[in-house]
């Protein structure tokens, strides 16, 4: 991604404010930020891909995998950059959007990976309110927890979800008490999940 600096890269994103903050992120692992490269101002992120096939920009940001980076592969030929995976870079894409991190792709794993190739995620999260029933969000955990085998063939993430990755300190958001209990009584509440869900707390009770 320090190649990127100088170039034309699709931003903005006035339709789609979370393709903002992913391509912030790339940038800033390699301590570059939108002053770096010259904006070229598009909507959302099929937008920013049809500017790169039509070569108003070098470098536009979209999921791995998706149909429109294989349009685009199709068309022209296109390749995911790796954002800086250092151990610093990390740190930096980490300071800049909490709940992202560094994840490596294999070479051919994904249309347009033609090498290993590190790229930034994030988790997703199943989200309620505080008012929510404790036996809503137990039910649900429940289901999932119990028939994590039988999601995996519903959806690809499933395949890298597992019972060790439930929890993670770099949550963004606070846990409904319900789930709390639920992971405590599963023995994955950490002392490190009650100082994040202090904290989260503290920013919104």
């Amino acid at each position: 991604i320090r190649d990127a600096k100088g170039q034309r890269f699709a931003g903005e994103y006035p339709a789609q404010l979370a393709v903002w903050y992913n391509a912030y992120g790339y940038l800033a692992s390699a301590g570059l930020t939108w002053d770096d490269v010259k904006v070229v101002p598009v909507p959302a992120s099929n937008e920013g891909v049809d500017a790169l096939v039509q070569g108003r920009a070098d470098v536009s940001m979209h999921a791995v995998n998706s149909a429109k980076v294989r349009e685009a592969d199709a068309a022209v030929g296109v390749r995911h950059v790796s954002m800086d995976c250092s151990s610093e870079g990390e740190k930096r894409l980490r300071n800049a959007v909490p709940g992202y991190y560094p994840r490596w792709l294999k070479a051919r794993e994904a249309a347009a990976v033609v090498e290993d190739t590190c790229v930034e995620a994030y988790d997703i999260y199943l989200t309620t309110h505080k008012a929510s029933s404790d036996r809503v969000v137990t039910t649900i955990l429940r289901g999932i927890w119990d028939n994590i085998d039988k999601l995996t063939p519903l959806h690809p993430t499933f395949r890298e979800w597992t019972r060790e990755r439930a929890l993670d300190p770099g949550v963004t958001l606070p846990y409904h008490p319900a789930a709390i209990q639920f992971y405590k009584e599963q023995g994955r509440w950490s002392a490190n999940m009650e100082e994040a869900q202090r904290k989260l707390l503290a920013l919104n009770p």
